[in-house]
C-alpha cells in the first residue's frame, strides 16, 4: 500500500513538516516501528542489539504534511567508543526533534522466546511479594526498566513525547501493564 499523494495546497492550506525521533533501549522495536510507518523494510530488524548504529531517516507523506522519522541506535551503557558515539547520535536526534516517540517493551519476566535479563530482575524486585508466573498465581506487576527511567529524564521537558509500549501481545493479561504505564507517567507527561 503506497501513501496517498500529497494534496494540492490551496490558499488556506500550508504545507507542514516535522521531525520525529524514535528513541529507546536496544531491541525494543524502534526499527520495526519505522518500517511499519513507512510500509517498507528500510531499517534492518535483528535480535542482535546495536544493529542500528546510525540514525536512519524515513519520510512519511500524508496530505500536505511530511514527517521525517529518525530511527536511532538503542541507548545503552556504552563500553566502547562506538557505543558512546551511538548514544550521542540518539541523544542528538532527540534534542533536534519536534516530537519524540519513546519506545519501550514489557519486561521479559520469563516470556516465551526471551532470555531473562536485568529488566527481569528489576521487575521482579518491584513486584509484590508472593506473586509470580506459576500456574494459578497472578503474573508479576510490570515495572519500568532502569534504562527507560534514565532515558526519559534526558528528554527535554519542552519536547512533546509519545509513549509506545511494544510486545504487549506477549502478556497473558494486558491489565498487568497498567502499573508500568502509571510508573512511566510519574517520570514524564506524555502527549
Amino acid at each position: 500500500k503506497k501513501p496517498a499523494p500529497a494534496a494540492s495546497v490551496g490558499p488556506g492550506d500550508h504545507p507542514r513538516a516535522g521531525r520525529v525521533a524514535l528513541i529507546g533501549r536496544p531491541n525494543v522495536g524502534k526499527s520495526t516501528l519505522l518500517n511499519a510507518a513507512l510500509d517498507q523494510p528500510l531499517a534492518i530488524v535483528s535480535p542482535t542489539p546495536q544493529t542500528t548504529r546510525d540514525s536512519i531517516l524515513g519520510v512519511v507523506h500524508q496530505g500536505n504534511a511530511e514527517i521525517a522519522l529518525l530511527d536511532t541506535p538503542g541507548l545503552h551503557r556504552p563500553r566502547t567508543e562506538l557505543g558512546r558515539v551511538m548514544n550521542q547520535t540518539a541523544r542528538e536526534a532527540a534534542r533536534s526533534a519536534d516530537v519524540v516517540v519513546f519506545v519501550t517493551d514489557v519486561p521479559n519476566l520469563g516470556l516465551p522466546g526471551r532470555r531473562p535479563g536485568a529488566a527481569d530482575e528489576h521487575a521482579a524486585e518491584a513486584a509484590s511479594e508472593g506473586e509470580g508466573d506459576a500456574p494459578g498465581r497472578p503474573q508479576r506487576a510490570l515495572a519500568p526498566h532502569p534504562g527507560d527511567l534514565a532515558l526519559l529524564a534526558d528528554i527535554g521537558e519542552g519536547t512533546p513525547t509519545i509513549l509506545v509500549v511494544n510486545k504487549v501481545d506477549r502478556l497473558k493479561d494486558t491489565a498487568h501493564i497498567l502499573p508500568l504505564l502509571e510508573a512511566l507517567s510519574k517520570v514524564r507527561s506524555f502527549a
